[in-house]
């Protein structure tokens, strides 16, 4: 996909990306580098850096990939948004290089973050499954570990979250790839994420498949075996061995607990101080320190049935409850918003989606997430729905969150979903390619039926060619003149009646079929919108304003 040259103190490197994070760790030391590869930055300059890194681009792909890297970024980030590339499923992958020839990603985060939401769009069936999480501290006096309870790992969520997504990212591989115990289950499988999740002041593990299709019973226990196996191996085999840095010393966060509690979504979640559900961390600390002083003895009983009155009164009774998210989120005044998937829809050039209206709040903000990952704020309503309007987000793809926060605006009274919720946007109806015909070795000609506004409103018609079922789609010139009108009416995305115009696309040289080949043919519409260039100004870019065909149908021609 992209070749590196590494060049140190007189040493040179060669080397293909992506590749083993550990291969490259070591290659990078062949030439005496004595950095990781998350200190090395995309730097051709000796006076800048003793290490110099030039990229270059094996295809099309590659080549439009390299332009995504500047000296901001590591040689150990270019590997890992490559690894996320080569490691997309195949449902996406047409899409995904379409994509990236025509540069419609900013960052190498954007491209990752679209990765990411298209691979959502083909699991169109998801399976979760839970386990409790336990965490473990050294004792500074004597050097023994201890358990916390459920309320201090609460307290570091966001630390076990990003640890748990850092163990994920190591080589860009998904979860799924090392599920080997069923053919039929695996192939379902679209993602495999492991995560935590807060439900009803209690943290769990949890693992979200997304899924072409269910699984059955036996691929569910199959799958559930292999969780807790995944589990039992702390993730990786190295999660419980990797600390979090807290004010009290270095937390270490188990996934297993010795036994196989981990639950689906039709399974009660049986968990109980009994079983081992850890005691909040102030009270099992004090209990520790004053096991000896009556009194506190006598407190901590008192305490300790208080705690599991209230633990009893915040357990969900099964995985349906844990699901739900009806209950506040401790420290807010409010439970958090989320928006429903299926209102999202679109107004002319606008992305519209509605949100549940959440007790006790009366102000909402809306954000998207930037191409860095980073939300930004949109604005606030008092309506529980939102148009965004802006053509460059909604058409490239844009993910939303909502939050509420207080009457003045001044800060936030509820959680966020963190995860958003992604939309696209497009303007106009899919070309359709009718049929080709060669006129002779030079020169061919494909017929589509397109949206005539595409021209009217200063977009264009772009030709793409792919030879071969497995070849990728290919941008090509052509000269594209009206052909004839039809008589039908249509209505597009907006909601506007049009005609559509027959039109005739010429093309020339390497483009005319073979003899005896196949060739593939499609059409997409390009507009034009202010976004982030190359040279990193802010000016008119092109994006694409429709879908396209990608099925067989009307795009073969069989050259004789």
């Amino acid at each position: 996909m992209l070749t590196a040259l590494i060049q140190h103190k007189g040493g040179s490197l060669v080397i293909d990306l992506p590749r083993d994070r550990m291969d490259l760790e070591v290659k990078i030391r062949s030439i005496g580098i004595d950095r990781l590869s998350d200190q090395i930055h995309i730097i051709d300059d000796e006076e800048k850096s003793d290490v110099s890194v030039k990229l270059f681009g094996e295809n099309d792909i590659g080549r439009h990939l390299s332009l995504l890297f500047n000296e901001n970024h590591t040689l150990f980030e270019v590997n890992k948004t490559l690894q996320f590339v080569e490691n997309s499923v195949e449902d996406i992958r047409d899409d995904l290089e379409m994509n990236i020839i025509h540069d419609q990603y900013d960052t190498p985060a954007e491209l990752v973050g679209d990765i990411e939401r298209m691979t959502d769009e083909v699991g169109q069936y998801t399976e979760t499954f839970y386990f409790p999480l336990v965490g473990n501290m050294e004792d500074e006096d004597d050097g023994e570990q201890y358990e916390v309870g459920n309320r201090y790992l609460r307290y570091y969520e966001y630390e076990i979250r990003e640890l748990l997504q850092k163990e994920q990212d190591l080589d860009g591989t998904n979860m799924k790839d090392y599920f080997y115990d069923d053919d039929n289950a695996q192939k379902k499988m679209v993602s495999c994420q492991w995560d935590i999740v807060d439900r009803s002041n209690t943290l769990y593990g949890k693992v979200d498949f997304r899924l072409r299709e269910p699984f059955t019973a036996e691929e569910k226990e199959l799958v559930r075996s292999w969780c807790i196996g995944q589990a039992a191996d702390g993730l990786g085999e190295g999660l419980e061995q990797r600390p979090i840095e807290t004010e009290d010393g270095d937390l270490y966060v188990i996934t297993w607990k010795g036994d196989d509690d981990i639950y689906d979504s039709d399974n009660t979640i049986a968990l109980s101080i009994g079983r081992g559900r850890p005691l909040p961390y102030f009270f099992e600390r004090m209990i520790e320190m004053k096991r000896n002083n009556f009194t506190t003895v006598i407190v901590s009983v008192v305490l300790l049935v208080s705690v599991i009155f209230s633990s009893l009164a915040a357990m969900p009774a099964s995985a349906a409850t844990v699901t739900s998210d009806s209950s506040v989120s401790s420290g807010w005044d409010c439970a958090t918003p989320h928006i429903d998937v299926t209102s999202i829809h679109q107004r002319g050039q606008s992305i519209g989606f509605r949100w549940n209206r959440v007790i006790g709040a009366s102000r909402y903000r809306i954000f998207y997430r930037d191409g860095n990952g980073t939300w930004r704020n949109l604005g606030d309503t008092s309506d529980n729905q939102w148009y965004d309007h802006d053509l460059s987000r909604t058409c490239k793809g844009a993910i939303y969150t909502v939050r509420c926060v207080s009457n003045d605006g001044k800060r936030f009274i509820s959680g966020y979903d963190a995860g958003g919720v992604g939309t696209k946007c497009w303007y106009y109806s899919t070309p359709n390619v009718e049929y080709v015909k060669t006129v002779n070795w030079n020169k061919a000609y494909v017929f589509f039926e397109g949206n005539p506004n595409v021209i009217n409103d200063g977009g264009r018609f772009q030709i793409y060619m792919k030879k071969g079922k497995n070849g990728n789609w290919t941008r090509i010139g052509s000269t594209i003149e009206k052909w004839e009108q039809t008589p039908e009416v249509r209505t597009d995305y907006d909601g506007k009646r049009y005609y559509p115009m027959c039109y005739r696309a010429v093309i020339t040289n390497d483009s005319v079929p073979y003899p005896g080949e196949t060739y593939y043919y499609t059409v997409r519409c390009i507009g034009y919108a202010n976004k982030l260039l190359d040279n990193g100004r802010v000016g008119y870019g092109e994006i694409f304003i429709s879908q396209y065909n990608n099925s067989d149908e009307y795009y073969i021609h069989h050259a004789k």
